[in-house]
């Protein structure tokens, strides 16, 4: 494995995305400037959350004084570090009709698939590169008992008359991911892949050109008041009219959310360049590619042809604590790599470059949240609970967002994704504690699947008592 250079001048290494981002910068230099002692809004974030609600907060209003306070830089969370899928969550409306009822369910549905075009004109029109390939993505089984898994998601869409998925049957999904082990699956045309650490360090720079202060290296320590608040950092005290709270997994640990969230790791590895895949067809091309299990599989190439490979489902946090194992080279990379060479032997030869690991705020419906921390005080407001899928879906959140701050009745202050999660996880210390059971079952299922052997009933039992919502169970 290469050594990986220290791309930021402050900070360690995190993933290959930043290192790539960081190259094309200028050093950065460390920021000295004064907080401002008041602001319009105080944005506590700076990811893909925060800076969509910076930039959409001052397109609406270029007047408002908008603040952006951020523990580490820009893009050192999930931002930065995920695998740089841009995907709708069609695979989830089952769970949305069932929360939502089918109308806004559609809505909702249709509104982060719409994120896609969004996402692209958004660059298109300030000169980002974010390297997308809008080559669309496939939900396919890498074993037999996988196959089928998008039957619940396919049937409820075609009840409400929408149809974004193609079937694709065990032959074509062989030639789009060019793994012998794909038994067919469902193509959808409205996904692709990107740089995502391009995108948040770009979005940083436009939040900036359209006004916003970004101050970094600086953490927030507490707040309070209910308009005015008062937001207390290690680097001095901001009062503004409204708070937004977008930090994303180091969120789940409040008091708010932690009964609504569980954090659990996502590891990634990516390959050294691969000729090969410089062929714009198959999975050369970009194109987005998950599996059917529980504890996820999803890769995809890089325009310079390394395939970047990642498994959710690797720490589970304890009491919804990100600690240090969240952070860096995963510790995860042998039992990833070992996924990638079942589903790619000839792979088995090429180096693993790069390994990076990231904190994933999984919700019990899978699915965000954007309104306000406490239904009592309307001032401080939150984006949390992606679950693995925000790149898209972030940018609806920072409409929704930037609605809620300026107290605006539109369409997006009108989503579904404003009510609260409707049921809690089991209680700490029991769910920490009964989490590495649960996953350590779910491996062996999944293990014993993909051997084509049956599960014992006991390990299906375990399994099984994960309360989380995958796609599959939609």
């Amino acid at each position: 494995m290469s050594a990986t250079r220290n791309a930021h001048p402050n900070h360690p290494y995190v993933s290959l995305w930043l290192d790539e981002a960081f190259s094309t910068e200028q050093r950065l230099p460390v920021d000295l400037n004064p907080l401002p002692r008041t602001a319009d809004v105080v944005i506590v974030g700076g990811g893909y959350t925060g800076l969509w609600t910076a930039i959409r907060l001052l397109e609406h209003d270029p007047s408002l004084v908008v603040c952006i306070v951020e523990a580490q830089y820009c893009g050192y969370g999930a931002s930065g570090r995920n695998g740089g899928i841009a995907d709708t969550s069609w695979a989830k409306f089952p769970t949305m009709v069932k929360l939502f009822g089918l109308d806004d369910a559609v809505r909702l549905a249709r509104a982060i698939e719409a994120g896609l075009d969004e996402l692209c004109g958004f660059c298109t029109q300030h000169g980002i590169d974010a390297q997308i390939r809008r080559r669309g993505s496939l939900w396919t089984a890498t074993n037999a008992a996988q196959v089928d898994s998008w039957h619940n998601a396919v049937d409820a869409c075609t009840e409400a008359h929408a149809h974004p998925f193609r079937p694709v049957d065990t032959s074509e999904s062989r030639i789009l991911t060019e793994s012998q082990l794909a038994l067919g699956g469902v193509f959808e045309h409205s996904a692709a892949s990107i740089q995502p650490a391009r995108l948040v360090r770009a979005l940083r720079r436009t939040a900036i050109k359209f006004g916003a202060q970004i101050h970094e290296s600086t953490t927030m320590t507490s707040f309070n008041g209910a308009g005015p608040v008062r937001v207390h950092t290690t680097r001095g005290t901001i009062t503004a009219q409204k708070v937004v709270l977008a930090t994303n997994a180091w969120l789940a640990r409040t008091s708010t959310f932690k009964p609504y969230l569980f954090v659990t790791s996502s590891d990634i590895i990516a390959t050294a360049p691969i000729p090969q895949l410089l062929d714009p067809d198959g999975l050369g091309s970009g194109i987005a590619l998950s599996d059917s299990r529980r504890l996820i599989l999803y890769w995809r190439s890089t325009p310079d042809g390394r395939v970047v490979f990642g498994k959710g489902g690797g720490h589970m946090s304890r009491y919804n604590h990100v600690d240090r194992r969240f952070t860096g080279r995963s510790t995860f990379t042998g039992q990833v790599t070992e996924r990638l060479h079942r589903l790619y032997p000839q792979l088995a030869q090429v180096p693993i470059e790069h390994t990076w690991t990231g904190p994933i705020d999984y919700s019990v419906t899978g699915l965000p949240y954007f309104g306000p921390v406490d239904d009592s005080n309307h001032a401080v407001l939150a984006g949390v609970g992606y679950s693995g899928m925000g790149v898209l879906q972030t940018i609806l959140g920072g409409r929704i967002l930037a609605s809620l701050v300026t107290e605006r009745d539109d369409e997006w202050a009108a989503m579904p994704l404003t009510r609260r999660w409707p049921n809690r996880l089991p209680p700490d210390p029991w769910r920490s504690a009964g989490a590495p059971l649960v996953k350590a079952a779910t491996m062996r299922k999944e293990r014993l699947m993909d051997e084509g052997r049956q599960p014992w009933p006991l390990t299906c039992l375990v399994a099984g008592l994960d309360p989380t919502t995958a796609p599959s169970q939609s």
